[in-house]
This record gives C-alpha cells, sequence and structure tokens, in this order.
C-alpha cells in the first residue's frame, strides 16, 4: 500500500509537467505566428518600411520608402521556408545581411528605386535562379551573392550606373555561365568571380582594375576578351589562375605589368602579348614547361620579354610566327603573307581586311599607323 501510494504524486507530478509543456509550446507556437506574419524593419528600427510574410505561399513582401534594416531575416524564424521576395518600388537600401543565407529563395523582385545592396545580403541563397540588378546601383558589395550556386541569370538594367564589382561578390556561382559587365565599371575586386562556371567573359573598355584572382579557378572559363578601347594596365596575381580550359588568350597593348601567377595552372598553349614591353613580369605567371605553350610578342621585343622572363625564353617568339588559321590549314603567319596577311586591333582582334579608318594597328607583328 505505501508503494502504491508514493507513486500515485509521482506519476500525477509526470502528467502535469507533460500538460504544461504542451500548453507552453502550443502557446508559443500561436503567439510567434501571430507576430511574425508582419512587422517593421526600416534602417536603426524605423518605421519607414513594413513588411508582410504569406505563410500559405512563403513570400516576403517589403513596403514603404527609404533604406531597410540589417540581418533581417536572421532575425526570424522563417528563413529557411522562405520562397520568393518582394521589394517593392520606394525602398531605396537592401541591408548588410538581410536575407543571408535563405538557402531555400528561388525569387528576388528588386526595384529601380533601390540603389544600395549591402554586403553579404544574399550570402548562401543556394536556390536563387536569377537577379537583375536596377540601373542606380553603384557598387556590388563583398559577398553580395556569395555561394548562390544555381544562379544561373543575373542581369543589369538598362543605364546602369555600377562602377565596382567587390571582392567575392559571385564567388562560388558554379552554375552562372555567363555574365554581361556594364560598361560603367571601373573595378573588379579580389576573387570576385571566383570558383564561377563562367564559359566566357568581357571585359569593358572602362574597366582599370583587376584585383587578384578576380576570375581564379574558374573551370569552365575558355574565353577571355578586352573591349575595343581598354583602359587597363595589370592584370594582377593570379586573376586567370587555375582557369585550365583557357587554352587562347590575346593581352592588349595598354597591359604593361602581369601579375605572379597571373595564368599559372590555366590551360593555355597560345599566349598574345601587344605591349612592346612590360613593366612587371610576374613569377610563375604561367605554368612552368607547359607543353606546347607559345608565347607572341611584338617582333622587335622578343630579347626584351627573354630577358624579363627567362624561365620562358624557349616559348617566346615573335607575333610574326603566330600560327594562323586559313580554312582547315593552320600555318606560321609569316610564312603565309600572300594567303592571309592579317590585320589586328591593339587589343588583338583579327580584322577581315586591311583598316580603312584612322588609328594604330599590329601587322605582322609590328604597330602601322593608318592616316
Amino acid at each position: 500500500m505505501n508503494t502504491l501510494s508514493s507513486s500515485r504524486p509521482m506519476r500525477l507530478n509526470v502528467a502535469m509537467r507533460s500538460i504544461a509543456l504542451m500548453l507552453s509550446a502550443l502557446f508559443f507556437a500561436t503567439t510567434s505566428a501571430l507576430a511574425d506574419t508582419s512587422g517593421e524593419c526600416g534602417a536603426n528600427g524605423g518605421n519607414n518600411v513594413t513588411w508582410s510574410y504569406n505563410e500559405t505561399t512563403h513570400t516576403l513582401t517589403l513596403s514603404g520608402t527609404g533604406a531597410m534594416t540589417n540581418s533581417f531575416t536572421m532575425d526570424n524564424h522563417w528563413d529557411d521556408a522562405l520562397t520568393t521576395i518582394v521589394i517593392e518600388d520606394g525602398i531605396t537600401n537592401i541591408g548588410k545581411n538581410a536575407f543571408y543565407g535563405c538557402r531555400n529563395l528561388t525569387s528576388i523582385t528588386i526595384p529601380e528605386s533601390v540603389t544600395s545592396i549591402g554586403q553579404y545580403a544574399f550570402y548562401g541563397c543556394g536556390r536563387l535562379s536569377s537577379v537583375t540588378i536596377p540601373s542606380k546601383v553603384t557598387i556590388i558589395n563583398t559577398f553580395t551573392f556569395y555561394g548562390c550556386q544555381y544562379l544561373l541569370s543575373v542581369s543589369f538594367a538598362e543605364g546602369s550606373q555600377l562602377t565596382n564589382i567587390s571582392s567575392y561578390a559571385f564567388a562560388y556561382c558554379k552554375f552562372l555561365k555567363s555574365i554581361s559587365i556594364p560598361e560603367s565599371v571601373t573595378s573588379i575586386g579580389e576573387n570576385a568571380f571566383d570558383n564561377c562556371g563562367l564559359s566566357s567573359i568581357t571585359i569593358p573598355a572602362s574597366v582599370t582594375k583587376i584585383a587578384k584572382n578576380a576570375f581564379g579557378s574558374c573551370p569552365q572559363l575558355t574565353s577571355v576578351t578586352f573591349a575595343e578601347g581598354t583602359q587597363l594596365t595589370s592584370i594582377n596575381d593570379g586573376v586567370f589562375g587555375s582557369c585550365n580550359k583557357l587554352t587562347t588568350i590575346s593581352i592588349p597593348a595598354t597591359v604593361t605589368s602581369i601579375g605572379n601567377q597571373a595564368f599559372n595552372k590555366s590551360g593555355l598553349t597560345s599566349v598574345t602579348i601587344l605591349a612592346t614591353s612590360l613593366n612587371t613580369y610576374g613569377l610563375w605567371a604561367f605554368d612552368d614547361n607547359a607543353e606546347g605553350r607559345k608565347i607572341y610578342v611584338p617582333e622587335e621585343s622578343v630579347d626584351t620579354y627573354k630577358t624579363g622572363w627567362p624561365d620562358y625564353a624557349d616559348d617566346i617568339l615573335p607575333i610574326s610566327a603566330k600560327p594562323t588559321s586559313i580554312g582547315n590549314a593552320t600555318m606560321p603567319s609569316g610564312n603565309a603573307q600572300a594567303a592571309d596577311d592579317a590585320w589586328y586591333s591593339l587589343n588583338g582582334r583579327k580584322l577581315n581586311a586591311k583598316p580603312t579608318e584612322r588609328g594604330v594597328y599590329l601587322h605582322q607583328g609590328r604597330k602601322v599607323v593608318v592616316k
């Protein structure tokens, strides 16, 4: 009897605790659901921006005017469920870490009123497939789209005023195969496109700086083009390093500095450098003893380059010795002059015929002025 009597209070206490826990969980779930479907998210605690969340469609809508707060979704319980974000016209700033780690986000609408997107704003949004950057945005900040591995399309609104793509801005966007960088961009930061899926890239004439490792480890990159009239003067350390499918490149005459490991571990077999000399001959700029690799330079500069790059002296040849494709045949251009007689722009683009417009061109490894 004593054993039976003593066990009853214990069972009662356990049952009461279980009921209390269930009621508590129900209370917090209910209040959380009610509290987290709308609110204010203006910068510095302001009420200038409001938000609403539809739990059925998993859609977040932001309305109002001005700047929104930082670290917005990190402070809410539904960041993993969120699939769609609609930012309405009037919002001007997307805060730092605003949508950090929304791993199921697939769609974002950014209005033309937005002028600034903060650091890490879409970091790790692995399922985001496309984004359009409004024309008034001037900087893609550091780590903004880092790790958006399924990002397939990045477009820029007409009249883009973008000037700076910052460090790691699009790093590890592994399925981003192409991007048209606006002609307003002047600077591309360190590792900006590191480990991207880019297959080709055109560097606008406006770009004056490409920081180290900017396009490093892009395993699908096969084509790099420098726009006519380029102002670029330097290819920094590791910019195209470990791009193992990049087999050929023509470096414009404006570039007078090639940094350490600039093309190291790439697949380059043909390099054309149009500057008559370099201020910087980077260490390990290319793979050592790469089989079949040739470096073509202006005729009068062969000895200068061999002195600057003694490790690559055996690879350095005049541009006139560069193989030229004619139909299915390939032959050195010096021997093929009668058949080809090729002319090139200063950035290495082969012309269809002898130029008639005034300017400076390359012909048989020499600069020629057409008046």
